[in-house]
């Protein structure tokens, strides 16, 4: 374990290269330079490191020296704080470097296919671990480089960033030309998938690598990867931003990771709600049985979630096309039927025609405009309430039983309960009763558990009534999700998450 300790920087030098004026947490670099020995391949690193301005870089390179590694450090101004020279044994070359002033502390550990990184963000009580990769060529020792490297992250209870050169692909999408090999595509999305890893894309995700042919002998490739893990991605107090930089020296695009304050984000991202008149007419179900047929890898569970997140997109960009503010658009309305009524008035009979026009768009308006409150309003309301058999529907009733029913409850000697009944026979279950529970899910078990929910209970992204109206569409993925989670037992942390509030009690 090799460590280093530096002065924080000032907020300036914090600042310094970051978009729109944000306060980045810090920039890291990582680039797969492909002859970092040559003069080319050292002017265009140094003309990288003055324009990105990063924080922390890691060069790859299977012939770099340390003597080129001294170098690039003095002429960029970087400390040189690891390269795994010693652990990779000629396979592989990693280099790592950080600019001085910018990090409290850092604890760096050099292994054969990989440099791990520990350090400390702001406040944040935990270390935040960024693993620069190389992963080896041959798919044998890819492999064994995949259980490392998985046992490595795994074993963090903390936010892990993976990034580097992974040399493979996830699937067909990520290269040009022949498909790639469907075994090493498979093992890559079992090393992601049993990692905990989720992918941090870049806009507009593009492709990585080129072998620099022109026509039809180009073939493009997506083999260097920028990962974070559940735990980082739910609990970092930062908001990640990737982009790609093509350089001439170089077969790799250099990947350039920013992290930023979310707290100093201009504008703060605004949370998705299902609008049911999306999707009221073909072309919004058209909309989202294209977005649903997209192809996403992983558990079944991950892949609704996937799916999901391009219903969202799309949805969401037929609103701004199509919808637009509703409010701002009932506004307008109004003066434009004031001004045609007003030129009724002044006997304009033509102006009848758009009077009627208008007021037609305007009630539809208007009755979008109440649809979305009562989707932003979420009042539920107990219509009639059952106690014991007796069902009560004035406000009164519904008072009065359950005043009455807490009261007999909490006032009921316990003692005279025998807490052993039913259990020290073992009946509590019939045998049927148990074969019943133990049995798989069904199609219709689930249907009834999603059109028993109040379709306007939950407002947000998961809305109720978007699982009904799109049922015949989504209902397979959405059955193969529930009983992978029952053989199994793993879920998804994010797709169970609520948020809970303690109502006052009064006596």
């Amino acid at each position: 374990m090799k460590q280093r300790s530096f002065e924080c920087g000032s907020s300036d030098e914090r600042n310094r290269g970051s978009p729109r004026g944000d306060k980045h947490v810090m920039k890291i670099v990582i680039w797969n330079v492909r002859g970092a020995a040559g003069a080319a391949a050292q002017r265009d690193i140094v003309s990288l490191l003055n324009d990105v301005k990063p924080d922390v870089v890691f060069l790859l390179d299977t012939l770099v020296k340390e003597t080129i590694i001294r170098s690039i450090a003095l002429r960029t101004g970087f400390e040189d704080l690891a390269s795994n020279q010693q652990q990779a044994e000629g396979i592989a070359r990693i280099a790592c470097f950080c600019r001085m002033g910018i990090l409290s502390a850092i604890q760096c550990q050099a292994s054969r296919w990989w440099i791990e990184l520990a350090f400390k963000i702001g406040d944040y009580i935990s270390s935040v671990k960024v693993f620069g990769v190389y992963q080896p060529n041959n798919p044998t020792l890819r492999s064994n480089c995949y259980c490392l490297l998985k046992e490595e992250i795994n074993r963090n209870l903390c936010p892990v960033i993976m990034m580097g050169d992974c040399h493979a692909m996830r699937s067909q999408c990520d290269k040009t030309g022949r498909a790639p090999n469907p075994q090493s595509c498979r093992l890559f999305n079992e090393f992601i998938y049993d990692s905990n890893l989720q992918e941090i894309k870049s806009s507009p995700n593009a492709f990585t690598w080129s072998n620099r042919r022109q026509g039809d002998e180009c073939i493009l490739c997506k083999i260097d990867w920028c990962f974070i893990n559940h735990y980082g991605a739910n609990n970092l107090p930062v908001a990640y931003f990737l982009q790609h930089r093509a350089r001439s020296s170089s077969d790799h695009k250099a990947m350039v990771l920013e992290l930023r304050d979310k707290r100093s984000q201009e504008k703060r991202k605004r949370r998705f709600r299902f609008f049911k008149p999306w999707l009221n007419d073909s072309r919004g179900k058209e909309i989202n049985n294209e977005a649903w047929a997209t192809i996403h890898y992983g558990c079944p569970i991950l892949r609704v979630l996937g799916k999901l997140t391009a219903v969202k997109k799309r949805l969401s960009r037929r609103n701004s096309e199509e919808f637009g503010r509703v409010d701002e658009k009932v506004k307008s309305l109004h003066a434009q039927l004031e001004q045609a009524q007003l030129a009724i008035d002044q006997t304009n009979l033509s102006a009848t025609v758009e009077e009627s026009i208008i007021r037609q768009e305007l009630n539809c308006a208007l009755l979008l405009e109440e649809i979305m409150w009562r989707n932003k309003s979420k009042k539920n309301k107990i219509e009639v309430l059952e106690v014991n058999g007796h069902k009560h529907e004035t406000m009164e009733e519904m008072m009065e039983a359950t005043t009455s029913f807490f009261d007999a409850f909490m006032n009921e000697d316990g003692a005279t309960r025998d807490i052993m009944e039913g259990i020290a026979d073992g009946k509590m279950v019939s045998e049927e009763e148990n074969d019943t529970l133990l049995s798989p899910v069904t199609m219709e078990e689930v249907k009834q558990a999603v059109f028993g929910l109040d379709e306007d209970s939950a407002a947000g992204p998961d809305g109720f009534d978007f699982y009904q109206i799109m049922w015949p569409t989504i209902q397979h993925h959405i059955h193969l999700a529930i009983s992978n989670f029952f053989s199994c037992g793993k879920f998804v942390k994010s797709i169970n998450r609520t948020n809970l509030m303690l109502i006052p009690k009064f006596p």
